[in-house]
């Protein structure tokens, strides 16, 4: 009884330009996951004929609006019709159906013994209304076209991957709110952007792929745990600093893109470029230390009279503290860190984001903070403390001690003198000083830590003596 509902039919949207095409009720094509028994080949044609999704509903309805359902079988991503199992179960989130069903029961007609295709129940699907979902429209148009290049046999082993772990992470968020999840995704796409960089030749020239465009601020409200992992990561993917009469995104350390003046980004592999990206391999502490050599490489270059970096996100001083003492989860932060640097950090749009309560933070020590002064990138407190990049590279090899002291006859050359002496830094915590650098501070801060570490000039010190104080 109603089994002939289920028969194809002519349709074509309204005000679509093209021909009509023949449809089966909730038939899209197979993406091979989001279900326990999933392959990467259970997408290709030679594995799976198609998908469908039966739809399940509890109220009453005439055979006129089931057979008028049954042959239309198409749900909606905004103006887009869903085209694979990944897109229609983004409509099942978005509210693209609306015929008053409750569920959807999907099967997969998938090669399982031999050549034999068997219907192999892959999971229900509830309707329900899911708005982290809809952030995914930011991405809409480049995903279908990395989903596409992404298929063909000439694209690398590691793109497909990457492809079908995001199409998975997206059906499970599908399923259920989660910032986890969404958090996932986010990695997940900085994870691929990363791919993408690394297979240049394929990437421009094969596959003519652009990066992922910009993402919203939203993505900040959807993917903040709360946690100072997600804290410092804000922080660090938000900085951006004027080189010369360019400004410079801190995801131009990343990979080898022109900096947007707009949503689309785009891929330049010119060595100029290249040289100012680091390798993302290895770990976080060495990835922030190659990052800020290069960035004060590229602001002596642009004859910079100061350490030029800013944020749109400031590090919070208990944060700070925490990843000094190794209190933090590096692989987090540093898979947080890649794929919120591909935020929109113009949009005007502001979010706002709480750190720990003063009381129930501490501080970092007054050897963190010695180096910090002399990378601010705010003249509002200290002035213009002139860059010297030495101070970084000695702590970032483990000589703290000599950095320290570098660090404070710097200060006491711009007329800030630190109350601290000589103190010993082992080779480690030096190497997480040095890393902690590039964390941006607010000028509040600035100020405070002014405040625990040293005085202003003394009237009887001139210019000259400071000058020669630095010489030394």
């Amino acid at each position: 009884e109603g089994l002939m509902v289920f028969s194809a039919s002519s349709s074509r949207k309204i005000g679509h330009i093209g021909d009509s095409a023949l449809s089966y009720p909730f038939s899209v094509k197979p993406v091979g996951t989001g279900y326990g028994s999933s392959a990467e080949t259970d997408g290709s044609p030679s594995k799976a004929r198609s998908e469908m999704w039966f739809p399940i509903w509890e109220k009453p309805a005439s055979y006129h609006s089931i057979r008028l359902m049954c042959g239309e079988g198409r749900s909606n991503i905004g103006r887009k019709t869903a085209g694979n199992s990944v897109d229609f179960a983004r409509s099942i989130a978005t509210l693209g159906i609306d015929r008053g069903i409750n569920e959807f029961f999907r099967y997969g007609f998938l090669v399982r013994n031999g050549l034999a295709y068997f219907a192999t129940p892959l999971g229900r699907f509830k309707v329900r209304r899911q708005h982290q979902v809809d952030l995914l429209m930011d991405i809409d148009g480049w995903l279908d076209q990395f989903r596409r290049k992404s298929s063909s046999d000439q694209a690398p082993s590691s793109i497909k991957r990457h492809s079908q772990i995001l199409d998975g992470l997206i059906i499970e968020l599908c399923k259920q709110k989660s910032i986890r999840k969404m958090q996932s995704i986010l990695i997940e796409l900085g994870m691929i952007e990363m791919e993408m960089s690394k297979n240049g030749k394929w990437t421009k020239d094969t596959a003519h792929l652009r990066p992922i465009p910009l993402l919203s601020k939203r993505w900040i409200e959807e993917c903040n745990d709360g946690t100072p992992e997600f804290r410092l990561a804000l922080s660090l993917a938000s900085i951006y600093g004027k080189y010369g009469k360019d400004f410079r995104s801190i995801r131009s350390n990343l990979e080898p893109i022109s900096e947007p003046i707009s949503r689309y980004p785009s891929f330049r592999m010119d060595e100029g470029v290249d040289r100012d990206v680091v390798s993302t391999q290895g770990s976080l502490v060495g990835i922030l230390n190659r990052i800020v050599a290069r960035r004060m490489i590229r602001a002596e270059k642009e004859n910079c009279d100061h350490y030029p970096d800013r944020a749109r996100y400031y590090a919070f001083p208990g944060d700070i503290a925490d990843f000094i003492e190794g209190e933090i989860d590096d692989e987090k932060l540093k898979d947080l860190f890649i794929g919120l640097s591909l935020i929109n950090w113009w949009d005007d749009h502001r979010v706002s984001v709480h750190g720990p309560r003063e009381r129930d933070s501490i501080s970092p020590d007054s050897l963190y903070i010695i180096m910090k002064l002399c990378y601010t990138g705010s003249e509002k407190h200290t002035g213009k403390i002139p860059l010297v990049p030495g101070i970084h590279r000695k702590c970032a090899s483990g000589d703290g001690t000599g950095a320290l002291q570098l660090a404070t006859r710097r200060l006491r050359g711009s007329g800030i003198v630190p109350a601290v002496g000589t103190a010993y830094l082992g080779a480690s915590r030096s190497e997480r000083i040095a890393a902690s650098l590039l964390f941006p501070v607010h000028e509040d801060q600035i100020l405070k830590y002014l405040d625990r570490i040293g005085r202003q000039r003394p009237d009887n010190m001139d210019d000259t003596d400071a000058v020669m104080e630095v010489n030394i």
